[in-house]
C-alpha cells in the first residue's frame, strides 16, 4: 500500500507541475519523449574493480516538454547487485540485491550553452523512490537462517547530460548522475544472529546511488 502511495504522489506531482506551467517549448509541435534507457555502475572495492567490476540498471521514462528549456519527465528502473564477495569475504555472489526505483526529474537545458528544449546540454534533479530484496548467501558451513530483506527509501540525484534529436523523430541522450539515499522507509527481515546485514544491503544502495554513467534512445510523439 505504501509503494502504492508514492507512485501515485509522484504521478500527481508531475501533472501538477505540468498543469501550473505555460508550455511554449516543444519540437515540430511535438512534446512527449518515450525514452528506454541503461546506466551502469562500478563497484568501489578497489581501483581495479571501479575500472573492471560493473553494475547495469536498465528501464525506460516519458519526458514531457514543459517550457522552452525545461522537460519533466517520470522513470521506472531495474537493478541487481552483485559482486559481493568484493565487499566481504563472509558473503557470496550466488544472491543479488534486486529491486527498483521510480522517479520523478526536473530537466533544465542550459540555454547559455545553445541548449533549447529538448535539444542541448542540460541538469536534471531527481527524487527517486526505491524497494529492493535481497537473500544473503553465505560462504560458511552455516547457511543463513534469516528471512528475506526487505528495504525501500527515497534517494536524490543530480545529473549532467546533452540530448539530440535524429530524423526528426529519434531521440538520443548521455550523461552521468552523482546520487545519496537520503531517507529510509522501512527495513524487514533478517537473521538475529548476524544484524549487520540490513546495514551491508544500504551501504550497497548507498553506493550504487554514489555515482552512474547512462545512454537512452527514444521517439519523441
Amino acid at each position: 500500500m505504501r509503494k502504492l502511495f508514492f507512485i501515485a504522489v509522484l504521478l500527481c506531482s508531475m501533472a501538477t507541475v505540468y498543469a501550473q506551467s505555460k508550455p511554449k517549448g516543444g519540437y515540430l509541435g511535438k512534446r512527449f519523449i518515450i525514452c528506454a534507457e541503461g546506466s551502469y555502475f562500478p563497484n568501489y572495492h578497489s581501483v581495479k574493480d571501479m575500472l573492471l567490476s560493473y553494475n547495469f540498471q536498465y528501464g525506460g521514462n516519458i519526458q514531457i516538454i514543459s517550457g522552452r528549456f525545461s522537460e519533466i519527465a517520470l522513470s521506472y528502473n531495474m537493478y541487481a547487485l552483485g559482486a559481493h564477495e568484493t565487499y566481504r569475504d563472509d558473503i557470496s555472489n550466488a544472491n543479488k540485491i534486486k529491486g527498483y526505483q521510480i522517479g520523478l526529474t526536473y530537466r533544465k537545458f542550459r540555454d547559455k550553452k545553445g541548449g533549447l528544449a529538448p535539444i542541448g546540454k542540460f541538469i536534471d534533479m531527481s527524487l527517486l523512490y526505491h524497494a529492493d530484496k535481497y537473500t544473503p548467501s553465505l560462504t560458511g558451513v552455516s547457511p543463513y537462517m534469516g528471512t528475506e530483506l526487505e528495504l525501500s527509501g527515497i534517494s536524490a540525484q543530480i545529473g549532467f547530460g546533452t540530448q539530440g534529436i535524429y530524423w526528426k523523430r529519434v531521440v538520443a541522450n548521455a550523461g552521468v548522475r552523482f546520487g545519496y539515499p537520503v531517507y529510509t522507509l522501512s527495513v524487514t527481515g533478517g537473521d538475529s544472529f548476524n544484524q549487520d546485514y540490513p546495514e551491508y544491503m544500504k551501504e550497497r544502495l548507498m553506493l550504487k546511488d554514489i555515482f552512474s554513467a547512462y545512454f537512452g534512445v527514444g521517439i519523441i510523439l
